[in-house]
């Protein structure tokens, strides 16, 4: 057997079971060990556990050799044999056992390192992603505005690791506010990334955002312009007068944002006004103008995240039912824990205090 082995280029080393047992097996010292079925005082049984406790099975092959009529195959495998040559041994057989057994350590180093690389570039990845998670945090305006005239709150919370939502606004004197609110289409980077420029476009150009129609169409001009990403995004800017007492706003294909009177609770529904951004280079979208009363309006704008899902029961919420059981009966609240009611509500709804999409909402009080 040593011959026919050194014969195809193996390296054979030979131990004497007088002398030798129990081995102690150094790590890469060798490719693969042979036992046979009687290691002088050691059966092979115990050699193997004790090969065992030093090479795990995967980067050390382990081959019996016992004739057909032995009763220890069974014992050998359980204590961790990696297959068995049968006696009397012919070359052919010997050699592709051994070739196989190495074939298969071999593709288990290859794909222990891949797995190891994985886990690297996975744990880089999430890092990449906690940062990106950061960045798009730092980019959102203060989630608290307080003034003579106006109070604002606005909440952001991501449905995967990166947000396509995205809310900003901005006082362009102290009787004049202006509000953006914005989804973009799918989930992941490339979404992230469009919101983020969204953003960018806002910070350039929101001391024109009280004309809410044009700011609308040179925003769908820029997205278009970014090339085919295969993303929309519904968006809705709004622009509040409390000199002229005056709401005039443009949605492009947003959720319907609901203006309530908070003396008598009453609501009035501010629907899309257009389609969504991204989607036609002919775009036509319309300012609406509604005039109020200062001191008793509140705002309520949101994503689809926060009435879009599956109840406990598996059914569909309606936007309807979340705004007769929650919008509307907690309006008396003040604005902080209102907003905080709003978004446990939905919480608790999915069954699953969770939400799988992101969920942004702001309102405002004046």
């Amino acid at each position: 057997m040593v011959k026919a082995l050194t014969d195809h280029g193996y390296l054979v080393t030979c131990l004497d079971p007088s002398t030798s047992f129990p081995p102690h097996i150094e790590r890469n010292s060798c490719d693969c060990i042979l036992v046979e079925q009687q290691c002088g005082e050691m059966d092979c049984v115990s050699l193997i556990k004790r090969i065992r406790e030093q090479q795990p099975l995967e980067t050390m092959p382990v081959l019996l050799l016992a004739d057909n009529q032995s009763n220890c195959f069974a014992d050998a495998f359980h204590a961790g044999a990696s297959g068995d040559i049968a006696l009397p041994w012919r070359e052919d057989q010997l050699l592709a056992k051994i070739e196989v057994q190495l074939k298969l350590r071999d593709a288990y180093q290859k794909l222990k390192t891949q797995l190891e690389n994985n886990r690297r570039q996975h744990a880089q990845l999430q890092a990449d992603l906690a940062l990106g998670q950061q960045v798009q945090q730092s980019f959102l305006p203060p989630s608290q505005l307080r003034t003579e005239y106006f109070s604002l709150e606005a909440r952001l919370f991501a449905g995967g690791d990166l947000s396509g939502d995205y809310f900003d606004y901005a006082l362009l004197t102290p009787q004049r506010l202006v509000v953006f609110l914005a989804d973009v289409s799918g989930h992941g980077i490339a979404s992230a990334l469009l919101a983020n420029r969204l953003k960018a476009f806002f910070d350039e150009n929101a001391r024109s955002a009280h004309r809410p129609r044009l700011f609308m169409e040179r925003l769908n001009r820029i997205i278009l312009d970014l090339g085919d990403h295969y993303h929309i995004a519904t968006a809705v800017c709004l622009h509040i007068d409390i000199a002229e007492t005056v709401i005039t706003y443009a949605s492009a294909g947003h959720r319907t944002m609901y203006w309530l009177d908070t003396d008598d609770v009453t609501f009035t529904e501010l629907p899309a006004t257009g389609p969504a951004l991204g989607m036609f280079k002919e775009f036509e979208i319309n300012e609406i103008n509604r005039g109020f009363m200062p001191g008793r309006n509140r705002l309520v704008a949101y994503t689809d995240g926060l009435v879009e899902f599956k109840l406990a029961d598996d059914k569909w919420i309606t936007e309807e039912r979340f705004r007769d059981e929650v919008m509307l009966p907690n309006a008396d609240l003040r604005l902080a824990a209102y907003v905080t009611e709003l978004l446990e509500s939905s919480r608790r709804l999915t069954g699953g205090a969770k939400w799988e999409d992101d969920v942004s909402l702001l309102v405002a009080d004046f």
